[in-house]
């Protein structure tokens, strides 16, 4: 077996601005990618991993908007084995360029074919972008399904080139912890002196165990991405993984109580949510339901508790929300409400109804509120209530004319304005900062929010403002 004293201090390479985007449905923009790493920065991430550079101009300008929002933490952007890719990143203004190759039989089948001998293919790559003033990192991609003598002659030849640190990639998340462990170990062994990285899938569900394994091991770095999102069923959790580290006293958390706030950015701009018994930042991970428990944690916190909550952001819960099991309470008549009734507040002409959420019924998990706009000669010139959401939501304008005519307003998205008429409905991505004013005529407003409680849906950023170190401020404050 391989040595069980772990490495102190593990360094963190968050790849959620890499590994995030091969998720489904994931697309970061520049201000996404921007705000994301300032998230990371303050959680003091070590490296930030952000793009193929080479792929398009778009993806080019993320990883430089990501470079700057970074400022002194370094960026590493990912290149094939080509001196075009190299140049690519470098043009970027990454310090560091991931270069990753596959070197068994599957790979050289179906990835990338290479028409020289691939320590030639190596050693001319690593040598390049060390000419070109880049640091490198490079990773033998598939190497769970990799020879052990293909794994040595690989590494081998991107050191003798000059590699500045390797990488370990369990591509398809094939290894159990008990095999990382000596694996990891006889790599740290044949290569002592030279740091060493570890990707790892988490398609067997042991990403986490993984990781923690090949530190004990003799790993130096970890790659891993918020909320674990990624490539079919994602690789480490970012926050997970800090947590852990902090609790096995092998890396100090640093901010611990923004865990479940940068979880909540990624989920908004990622359009994946976090599933509720997620570790960590799930809504179950510190709600406690069984009667003996909950009287147990009256007296103590941690009577059920891992943890101090308070430590990674959390509170304990005792007392949950449970839908109403008689079928009659799910039927309801709206509430009138005031403007300064809602938090925050929400200006704009017309009564307010809520129609639904936790409040109207428990563990509802929807909001909805119908506003009646009234005709007016001045709606104000003010867009109402600019603010973003960290799940998805739809407003809805029904005017009082024929046909749900009528109605005329301005709707935001972003940057950009458009006009609609009714009847109309606008789909607002979670993350995109949105509003809205009238314009002419009368009729309904609906706004349904997919959350149960309207004001923990709402996404600031505020957490991360004027903190030390911090380059940028947050996307919420553009325009």
């Amino acid at each position: 077996m391989s040595e069980t004293r772990p490495q102190l201090n593990p360094y963190i390479i968050d790849t959620t601005l890499r590994e995030g985007v091969q998720a489904p449905g994931v697309r970061f923009g520049e201000e996404e990618s921007a705000e994301i790493a300032h998230a990371l920065v303050f959680l003091g991430i070590d490296m930030v991993e952000c793009g193929h550079p080479i792929a398009s101009d778009a993806e080019a300008r993320r990883v430089r908007a990501t470079v700057a929002a970074c400022g002194a933490v370094p960026v590493l952007a990912h290149a094939r084995a080509r001196c075009e890719d190299i140049d690519s990143v470098k043009a970027t203004g990454a310090r560091w360029v991931g270069i990753f190759a596959g070197v068994n039989s599957i790979s050289r089948n179906s990835r990338i074919r290479f028409e020289r001998p691939i320590p030639e293919v190596l050693s001319t790559a690593v040598g390049h972008a060390k000419n070109i003033g880049l640091k490198v990192r490079f990773t033998i991609e598939d190497g769970s399904r990799t020879p052990w003598s293909e794994l040595v002659e690989g590494y081998r030849a991107a050191l003798d080139a000059g590699a500045d640190r390797l990488c370990f990639a369990d591509t398809v998340g094939l290894l159990c912890p008990w095999e990382v462990e000596d694996l990891i170990g006889r790599l740290s062994r044949e290569f002592a002196g030279h740091d060493l990285e570890v990707h790892f899938h988490n398609d067997r569900g042991m990403a986490i165990a993984n990781a923690l394994s090949a530190v004990r091991a003799g790993a130096r770095w970890i790659s891993s991405s918020v909320n674990g999102i990624g490539e079919r069923c994602g690789i480490p959790d970012t926050l997970t993984l800090l947590a852990n580290l902090d609790v096995l006293k092998w890396r100090r958390l640093r901010n611990g109580h923004a865990l479940p706030h940068v979880s909540k950015l990624v989920q908004a701009h990622s359009r994946l949510v976090v599933d509720r018994w997620h570790p960590i930042t799930g809504t179950n991970a510190f709600t406690h339901v069984a009667k003996l428990h909950r009287r147990a944690v009256a007296s103590d916190e941690q009577a059920y508790a891992w943890t101090v909550p308070e430590t990674i952001g959390r509170l304990n819960s005792t007392a949950p929300e449970i839908l109403p099991s008689a079928r009659e309470q799910l039927i309801n008549h709206p509430q009138v409400v005031s403007a300064t009734g809602l938090q925050p507040n929400r200006r704009g002409p017309g009564d307010r109804y809520l129609m639904l959420d936790n409040s109207v019924v428990p563990d509802a998990r929807q909001y909805c509120i119908v506003r009646r706009i009234p005709e007016m000669d001045d709606y104000g010139e003010r867009h109402i209530d600019v603010h973003r959401h960290c799940v998805d939501s739809v407003f809805l304008f029904i005017g009082n004319d024929p046909d749900l005519k009528g109605l005329t307003v301005e709707v935001r998205l972003g940057a950009d304005t458009f006009v609609v008429e009714s009847p109309g409905s606008v789909f607002i991505p979670s993350g995109l900062l949105h509003s809205y004013r009238m314009l002419a005529g009368a009729g309904l407003f609906i706004n349904h929010v997919q959350a149960g409680d309207y004001t923990s849906s709402l996404l600031d950023s505020a957490i991360f403002r004027n903190s030390p170190g911090m380059p940028i401020e947050p996307v919420l404050n553009a325009g």
